[in-house]
């Protein structure tokens, strides 16, 4: 499993493009339902959202990719309908 990047060795990317370069590390974190972006402090941030937040899970999931803040919200599971 590719761990999310947390460098920005080549200068600061588009949040978009972080996302999507992180997307499939961070959802195959068990408890993961889903990624997106948000806003945290008035800065755009990576929202994860989790079935419950728990300190397991948060310990998991990194608190900052490429410089943007990550910020765990809990959902709880998602269903199709």
């Amino acid at each position: 499993m590719k761990s999310p990047s947390t460098s920005d060795e080549a200068g600061p990317r588009a949040i978009e493009d972080v996302l999507n370069a992180n997307r499939d590390a961070l959802m195959a974190t068990p408890g993961v339902v889903g990624v997106g972006i948000g806003e945290a402090g008035g800065r755009p941030c990576i929202k994860v959202f989790v079935v419950d937040n728990s300190s397991n899970l948060a310990a998991q999931v990194p608190s900052a990719v490429e410089g943007y803040a990550v910020v765990i919200e809990a959902t709880g599971g998602f269903r199709a309908r």
